[in-house]
């Protein structure tokens, strides 16, 4: 009797570390699938936003005109988080790598190292949720501020018809501590669960004019 007892011990025990085993199993084959971000602005390894561009001089004739593709090619873990890296034509690349990163405020735009192991800086981009007239501060050293102009404006391209959120960015020049002018703004228009779908900047011109001198919307897109 004692060793049917030991018996049936022993098979409770092998059977627990059976289930244990194929828990373990589950959890590194689910491990092995790439990782995803946000719903807001969908972050995952293989991504892709195809753009439409044009660019036009000070007088508003367009000058040039062509087709760029943002992409998210792969993620690091940092810190224990995931950040998404994104690559587009329009970064100037100097020993550095740019990233997103989902935070409770929203789209956090990251400048790393080559490795995206060291940030050197990381700023609010799109704030999120939001509301009508919200602005923050950001870019490098913060010196930019975004205003949240509409919640709901819709974007005809390419790709399709989407409400997007408007943010849009003022650039500064600073003549001193103080004082500083404003050389132009931008306005980028995001869908949620799409990205960023529209962009427009527009550049203070020689008769104190704003002018529209590049603009982008999106053609076509993968989301994984």
């Amino acid at each position: 009797m004692n060793q049917i007892k030991r018996l049936s011990l022993q098979s409770l025990v092998v059977t627990i570390i059976s289930i244990l085993s194929l828990g373990l199993l589950s959890c590194t084959d689910n491990s092995t699938e790439p990782p995803t971000g946000t719903s807001f602005y969908p972050l995952s390894v293989g991504n892709k936003w195809a753009y439409d561009s044009w660019s036009y001089d000070t007088l508003g004739v367009l000058i040039n005109q062509w087709q760029f593709t943002d992409s998210i090619p792969k993620y690091v873990i940092n810190d224990n988080k995931l950040i998404f890296e994104i690559r587009s034509p329009l970064f100037f690349y100097h020993n550095e790598e740019y990233y997103l990163h989902q935070k409770i405020d929203g789209i956090h735009f990251l400048v790393t190292s080559v490795s995206g192991q060291y940030i050197h800086n990381d700023y609010l981009l799109y704030k999120y949720p939001t509301s009508k007239d919200d602005f923050f501060t950001n870019g490098r050293y913060n010196q930019d501020t975004t205003f949240v102009v509409s919640l709901n404006d819709t974007v005809i391209c390419e790709a399709g018809q989407f409400s997007s959120i408007v943010y849009q960015v003022f650039d500064k020049e600073y003549i001193s501590n103080t004082e500083f002018r404003i050389l132009g703004y931008s306005n980028t228009y995001v869908s949620s669960g799409i990205g960023k779908v529209k962009y427009e900047l527009y550049q203070l011109s020689s008769d104190n004019e704003y002018i529209k001198t590049f603009e982008y919307s999106l053609n076509s897109y993968l989301i994984k």
